[in-house]
């Protein structure tokens, strides 16, 4: 989805313990929403090469979930990230760098269940194939609050 300057949410469904929800960009500038041993997290490169990780202190519980993250812009370079998990908010922080105004790439994809490139994890790694199914996904865009 586009990450210019408004907030951004979307959703997933049943999970591995650790493995990649959702993926954009690269190691030069791109985010992750992944599992790690069952923590949801989101991991964002900015464009000058920031690496910032967001995430929770426990792994979810088992079975299905919603997962959901709130990624909402206050400017050229920063922005406040939500994480929730059915509902509660699980894990929040600020990213600060330089970010996109659109996307990150134009050979980058966004892709669902696994990271196809270059991950924006360290060293350009992904956090692998999810071993589950993401039922349902929902982005939504919405203007910046004023």
């Amino acid at each position: 989805p586009s990450s210019d300057r408004r907030a951004c949410r979307f959703a997933s469904g049943e999970r591995g313990p650790g493995a990649t929800l959702a993926a954009s960009g690269a190691r030069h500038g791109g985010f992750a929403l992944h599992l790690r041993k069952g923590r949801p997290v989101f991991t964002y490169r900015s464009l000058d090469l920031k690496l910032t990780e967001i995430a929770a202190d426990r792994a979810l519980r088992p079975g299905p979930a919603t997962i959901l993250l709130r990624f909402e812009r206050r400017g050229e370079s920063e922005a406040l990230v939500h994480i929730f998990s059915d509902g509660a908010e699980i894990a929040s922080g600020t990213i600060k760098g330089a970010l996109p105004r659109l996307s990150f790439s134009p050979s980058e994809t966004f892709d669902l269940g696994q990271d196809s490139g270059s991950g924006p994890l360290a060293d350009g790694r992904t956090a692998g194939a999810l071993d589950g199914r993401i039922h349902t996904v929902n982005v939504r865009i919405t203007p910046p609050a004023r």
